[in-house]
């Protein structure tokens, strides 16, 4: 196993047997597979079986049917009975490999009571030829509401009291802190994408705020790994959504965002930062004389944040601040923000 692989634990065979449905050998096979192992012959087999289901069928109709939503990696519809059925490119088995890490680690953090969609069926089919085997990888979900960026910028949201909006806000905050502290101690695995885009009300909110009203989506770029999730959530809410946060919100996230210089030593851009300690994620980071961004898209991120996404991306992935442990976060900057109701 090389560095850059999963250490998947014990939870993952019994996991793989529920979703899959495949033998206790196949079980252990295929999470040898996710460890980094070849897919050998009879455990493809035995998912090839499996498969012969009527969610197989049904992907193999609605793929000629127009797309809902659509990503880089994945188709995604909307089906008669309210739920979301996903479905992977053709792709080759290292993708598979990713997509199936995926599948299981959403699974695993629904069945231990996580706020993420529960996985209600999934399989893998052959999408390619004898010669050039290719593979897709579909799955069926409860189905979730809106994303967060749409909450936010719907004029439901903007009509809500300052005192609503900020505790919707304090809710899905820790709801998201509460999520990625059992990611991390039930799986050990981190999110990496921890954005507005990938947190989802699963239902209309209530006149209440509730944690329960928000989940986790889009397991991707999950692996096993330092990686910053609650940096990562709080430098999108203070940026690119910074005029939907009410007041205190935003102060606070600010707050959390100036980080120590000391913090930043293992990030690739840690030279170009500053000048200054703490370094201040809250607004555009100011860089070092004689930084220049190497394409348009970088240069559009650093005139609009100082940074580009992919530093962003690294630096979440290096970041060695304590505050953004996920309990530590919520007593600090998320707790004392809740507004009691008389």
């Amino acid at each position: 196993m090389t560095a850059s692989e999963p250490e998947l634990g014990e939870w993952v065979s019994p996991c793989i047997r529920k979703v899959f449905g495949l033998s206790p050998r196949g079980s252990a096979k295929l999470a040898d597979f996710l460890r980094g192992s070849d897919l050998y012959p009879d455990v493809l087999a035995e998912l090839m079986m499996s498969a012969r289901t009527r969610l197989a069928r049904r992907a193999i109709q609605i793929e000629s049917e127009p797309v809902d939503r659509e990503g880089g990696f994945k188709r995604v519809w909307y089906d008669e009975d309210d739920r979301v059925l996903a479905i992977t490119r053709a792709c080759k088995i290292g993708d598979a490999r990713q997509a199936l890490l995926e599948v299981v680690v959403q699974a695993c953090l629904a069945e231990s009571g996580a706020a993420v969609p529960r996985i209600l069926g999934t399989n893998v089919r052959i999408a390619g030829t004898p010669v050039c085997q290719l593979f897709q990888v579909t799955t069926v979900a409860e189905k979730m509401h809106c994303t967060l960026a749409d909450r936010l910028g719907s004029d439901a949201f903007a009509r809500l009291s300052e005192v609503a909006r900020t505790n919707e806000l304090v809710m899905m905050i820790s709801s998201m802190c509460r999520c990625v502290h059992k990611m991390h101690k039930h799986i050990g695995f981190v999110h990496g994408d921890l954005k507005p885009d990938n947190i989802m009300l699963r239902a209309e909110p209530a006149a209440t705020a509730d944690m329960r009203d928000w989940y986790v989506i889009d397991f991707g770029l999950s692996k096993r790994a330092a990686c910053s999730d609650m940096f990562f959530l709080c430098w999108w809410l203070a940026n690119p959504y910074a005029k939907h946060m009410p007041p205190a919100v935003l102060a606070s996230l600010r707050a959390a965002l100036r980080v120590p210089r000391a913090s930043l030593d293992a990030a690739k851009c840690a030279a170009t930062l500053g000048p200054g300690d703490p370094i201040d994620f809250g607004g555009r980071v100011p860089r070092q004389k004689g930084f220049r961004p190497k394409s348009a898209q970088d240069e559009t991120w650093v005139t609009k944040y100082g940074i580009t996404k992919g530093e962003l991306y690294d630096i979440q992935r290096t970041i060695a601040a304590p505050c953004f442990d996920p309990r530590a976060f919520y007593a600090q900057f998320v707790r004392p923000l809740y507004v009691s109701r008389p």
